[in-house]
């Protein structure tokens, strides 16, 4: 029986960023397998632990990173294996001409081998979904097709959510999430499901009798008809990407129902002057529980401009 927490899982991400960033990190060998493979869109891929260690530190060589942000942090078990997820963010400059600077984002699963209260990463997937931008910076990278559709040549994506998103690989999991947690995953499966146009787990993410209201749809009412018109509206954007942050969290006395206010990231634009979260948008989410579904969105109101904390 594994007995690992979310924060462990999490815990794996941050390992892998730390070497984007080129920090060092102790007991890499208790954290990635011997055996350990990685899959990037941009370089390709490699096998083996001292090789992918190398490949994750010189992943930005030549380049300055400004900032290298995680979120829609996502983690799941099953029997011994688990699989976390999440979006990054970032923004490199050119150390010889500060006014280059790039921005990019995409996405990363890591699937886990499980042993007790330990784990070891067996396999990386990277995928990069957008730039910004000097490009031209990411030297001898594979960049996404972007303004366009897809045409014969291009490569294959490395990440399938069909095939790879945490909620395909276990529908159930056996990880122990807190309400709260749990609160946020719903908004992070609705917007996995919308940037990676993976409309079944639109399913899972609101209840079917769900309003919203977004730009620029407007109001919407019902689980189709939201489901719908978000699927047409995602279609002509493969580079969509939604990151996002929980603000507040209150849930009912009964624990039935809560009030979720979370803030949309906007890469490159992530603080104020003074160090504070900067979001450019924010939402307003009811949530609802049940005891076979777990928490699922009931109301969503998307509302555009700037804010550091949540709103009265």
């Amino acid at each position: 029986m594994t007995t690992v927490t979310r924060q462990h899982l999490l815990e794996r991400l941050e390992a892998v960023r730390a070497l984007w960033l080129g920090l060092p990190i102790e007991r890499t060998d208790e954290i990635f397998a011997d055996a350990v493979h990685l899959s990037t869109s941009y370089h390709g891929e490699t096998q083996g632990r001292a090789a992918v260690l190398d490949a994750l530190r010189s992943t930005f060589t030549g380049l300055e990173l400004d900032y290298l942000s995680v979120n829609n942090r996502v983690a799941r078990t099953q029997g011994r294996a688990g699989v976390a997820s999440a979006y990054f963010h970032g923004q490199g400059t050119n150390p010889a001409a500060l006014d280059q600077q790039v921005l990019f984002g995409g996405l990363l699963v890591v699937s886990l081998d499980l042993d007790g209260e330990r784990s070891s990463i067996a396999d990386i997937k990277v995928q990069l979904v957008w730039t910004e931008g000097a490009s031209a910076l990411l030297d001898g990278w594979r960049l996404p097709a972007a303004d366009r559709q897809w045409q014969p040549g291009d490569p294959p994506a490395v990440i399938v959510s069909e095939l790879d998103a945490v909620w395909n690989r276990f529908p159930q999991s056996d990880l122990i999430l807190s309400d709260d947690d749990a609160i946020a995953e719903a908004w992070f499966r609705y917007a996995w499901a919308l940037d990676q146009a993976d409309f079944a787990l639109f399913e899972g993410a609101f209840h079917e009798d769900a309003e919203a209201e977004l730009t620029p749809m407007g109001h919407m009412h019902g689980r189709r008809l939201l489901m719908g018109t978000l699927k047409a509206f995602r279609m002509p954007w493969p580079w969509m990407q939604h990151h996002g942050a929980p603000i507040n969290i209150e849930i009912a006395a009964d624990r039935r129902s809560a009030k979720l206010i979370l803030g949309r990231i906007i890469p490159g634009q992530t603080e104020t002057p003074d160090g504070e979260p900067l979001f450019g948008a924010h939402y307003q989410i009811e949530a609802v529980k049940s005891d076979d579904l777990g928490w699922r969105i009931k109301t969503m109101d998307y509302l555009p401009g700037w804010i550091t904390a949540s709103p009265e």
